[in-house]
């Protein structure tokens, strides 16, 4: 399986090199494994970030709730809810995004010595 850093680093070597195995459209293949990967990092980005928050708002509400401030605890336990509805859906589209990436790598033969 070619590796997405050399992808990144040597397409046009790579292109030329699997152009020669025969495979003509190869190009267009290999700009939407570079497209994909830059959208897996993206949502990967975009879930880290949730979760972060997310982990933030639950030491927030053990504190209010220590400190007696129970109006803000049901706002914080909304947004909390919300966030894990969020992280469930960039989850979804990041695991669709990593197995259609998956899958053209895996059709990509390798590149000849």
């Amino acid at each position: 399986m070619i590796e997405l850093d050399g992808l990144r680093s040597e397409k046009n070597k790579i292109v030329s090199a699997l152009k020669k195995r025969g495979l003509k459209e190869i190009d267009k293949e290999l700009s939407k494994v570079i497209e994909l990967d830059d959208q897996r990092k993206k949502l990967k980005s975009e879930l880290d970030k949730i979760l972060e928050e997310s982990n933030i708002i639950a030491k927030d509400i053990g504190i209010k709730i220590r400190n007696g401030e129970k109006d803000l605890v049901d706002e914080l336990k909304k947004r909390s809810g919300d966030l894990k509805e969020k992280s469930k859906l960039v989850s979804e589209d990041l695991k669709r995004v990593e197995i259609n990436l998956k899958d053209i790598l895996c059709n990509i033969p390798n590149i000849p010595d």
